[in-house]
């Protein structure tokens, strides 16, 4: 079952005031409309309620870290290995490449192939770029 909303300021002395008058813990969860074991949790330790840590493993790239991978990545086409150097970063090639890949901005595609040029192209190219110079040599 998921978590509820914490208890407000005035919930939690409205719970104080009312077991100092030693209203049950049942009691005072009918009052303020909650369950009986929040009531319990609360004045186990009111001073430290609700200052429970976030618990599982830590994320390895923040957010930061990953607009600057994305960052470098659009701009320059270098691989996953120069990135780490470039930005200093400690992690692994495949957390950058997981990053790129998962940020749905960078898709790799392939190159349009264009066919090679050949002599007689060349040829052209030479000529048409010498019939439009406009500097002088002098």
């Amino acid at each position: 079952m998921p978590r509820a909303i914490q208890l407000a300021e005035r919930e939690r002395k409205l719970i104080l005031a009312w077991h100092k008058k030693n209203i049950p813990h049942r009691e005072i969860a009918k009052r303020i409309n909650r369950s009986k074991t929040v009531v319990t949790n609360f004045l186990k330790d009111p001073l430290n309620y609700g200052s429970r840590k976030p618990t599982g493993r830590r994320k390895t790239v923040d957010g930061r870290s990953k607009r600057l991978i994305i960052r470098t990545a659009s701009n320059k086409s270098i691989p996953c290995s120069n990135i780490i150097s470039d930005l200093g970063l400690k992690m692994s090639r495949w957390t950058i490449n997981r990053v790129i890949k998962r940020s749905n901005i960078l898709k790799k595609m392939k190159k349009k192939r264009s066919p090679a040029l050949t002599t007689v192209h060349k040829d052209l190219r030479l000529t048409w770029a010498k019939d439009h110079m406009t500097w002088n040599n002098e």
